[in-house]
């Protein structure tokens, strides 16, 4: 059933209704282009609180980009901090933060967007510390 939803946004399109609890749902959740613009700003936020330097490429490779940087940031950061005081001047735990900083350091859109599945986890950076290969 078509039916004309207001999102939480404020814009407003007509809808195929087909599932229950759907019209609800659209209600409560803005937009997607709304819900873009927000995750970009909270990604922009990201990275000025972590210094990261502009990316470089066509303006829809950057939003995309700036996004899977954040995600894969974080997963670092997160992952430093369960690098023990004690243990951060084992070869494995400065090999892991001379990855992160390499990483910190990249500003091509492109690079990002080729790394869009990458995932920070102990199983990850194993295997490239392992092989000596590059993120």
């Amino acid at each position: 059933m078509k039916k004309h939803i207001t999102r939480s946004c404020g814009h407003s399109r007509e809808y195929n209704i087909i599932k229950k609890g759907a019209e609800r749902y659209l209600r409560s959740t803005p937009c997607p282009v709304c819900s873009r613009a927000d995750e970009l700003k909270q990604a922009a936020g990201f990275e000025r609180l972590n210094s990261l330097p502009l990316l470089h490429g066509s303006e829809k490779q950057i939003q995309w980009a700036t996004l899977i940087r954040c995600r894969i940031i974080n997963e670092f950061n997160i992952m430093a901090k369960k690098i023990q005081p004690h243990q951060r001047r084992t070869p494995k735990a400065v090999a892991f933060f001379a990855l992160a900083d390499r990483a910190r350091r990249c500003t091509s859109a492109a690079a990002w967007i080729d790394r869009a599945e990458f995932r920070v986890n102990a199983e990850t950076i194993n295997a490239i510390l392992s092989k000596g290969q590059p993120a």
